[in-house]
């Protein structure tokens, strides 16, 4: 890649970093990061998620199944349904609704065949997957 490319990257990213959905981000991800209940509502989560996805390795021969699930779905909902990480997830979802219009506009301004991933995601709070499946 050239140095003009290179610059106006750049320059791309620092327009994004001031804008006002970043910094909202960023501020609501302090928030999260700072409150001890959100603290302690994403390591319960964490535990629960870690147990339940240990139980599903055995399928239904697991004699926990089902209360390690619930406990999961407890926890998830814990977490996910305190004010500071539904703020959070908001601020998230308007920034990544940005990056995914940014990326369109560059890809479709290429070629129209080209496909853009919108699966990049942004740091999720809690454990690696959010997925619930029915017992």
């Amino acid at each position: 890649m050239d140095q003009t490319k290179i610059e106006l990257t750049y320059a791309l990213v620092d327009e994004l970093k001031n804008s006002r959905p970043y910094k909202e981000y960023l501020a609501t991800l302090r928030e999260v990061e700072a409150n001890s209940d959100v603290q302690t509502l994403s390591e319960a989560f964490k535990e629960s998620e870690e147990q339940y996805n240990e139980a599903k390795q055995y399928g239904k021969h697991h004699p926990d199944l089902k209360a390690r699930q619930r406990d999961f779905q407890k926890n998830k909902k814990a977490l996910f349904e305190h004010p500071l990480v539904k703020a959070h997830k908001t601020r998230e979802k308007v920034l990544q609704e940005i990056l995914d219009q940014v990326a369109n506009r560059i890809a479709g301004s290429v070629s129209k065949r080209i496909k853009v991933n919108y699966n990049t995601g942004i740091s999720k709070i809690g454990g690696a997957s959010c997925k619930v499946e029915k017992a």
